[in-house]
């Protein structure tokens, strides 16, 4: 029995949305760019640029357009990348995933995500500690080059208020 080719990638499938519609995605270790077919790009994301290909069983390079690319997925979030734009009647609703992109999405998992609150208890809490280790810090330095420490009230972990703000 032979498998079809959805079980056969199904290792090598996701869901992502590429420019902003959802799409099969599948991973082409072979592949150095990805590949979209017309149907899934906006004319005014065509970059001018384009791309010569050859396919491994056909001897003919062939040129490409190159346009820019958003995928975007729960997974690793956003990225904008190129894809070589294949001929709409060559559309078969599946994006390749070239390793350019691949490594793209790689470094941006490792990214830790920079949209996080702090709110006003975290806050507070962050100030608390930090004077805390200033007067344990301080502590037995009496009036020696630390004392200063003692007078000073903490806003944050980094700054302070001056010698003339004493608490």
């Amino acid at each position: 029995m032979v498998d079809s080719p959805e079980t056969l990638f199904a290792p090598y499938m996701s869901k992502s949305l590429v420019n902003q519609t959802e799409m099969r995605i599948l991973r082409d270790t072979g592949a150095s760019i990805d590949l979209v077919s017309r149907k899934h790009i906006n004319s005014k994301a065509l970059t001018g640029g384009t791309l010569w290909i050859k396919q491994p069983l056909d001897k003919n390079l062939t040129c490409l357009p190159l346009a820019k690319t958003e995928l975007q997925s729960h997974e690793f979030g956003k990225i904008v990348t190129k894809a070589a734009v294949l001929d709409a009647h060559i559309d078969s609703a599946v994006y390749l995933l070239g390793n350019r992109s691949s490594e793209l999405i790689r470094e941006q998992r490792k990214t830790p995500n920079s949209n996080v609150i702090v709110t006003r208890g975290q806050n507070l809490k962050k100030e608390t500690e930090a004077v805390t280790v200033m007067r344990t810090h301080c502590q037995g330095a009496g009036r020696g080059k630390y004392s200063f420490f003692h007078r000073r009230r903490i806003i944050s972990p980094f700054t302070a208020i001056g010698r003339g703000g004493h608490q």
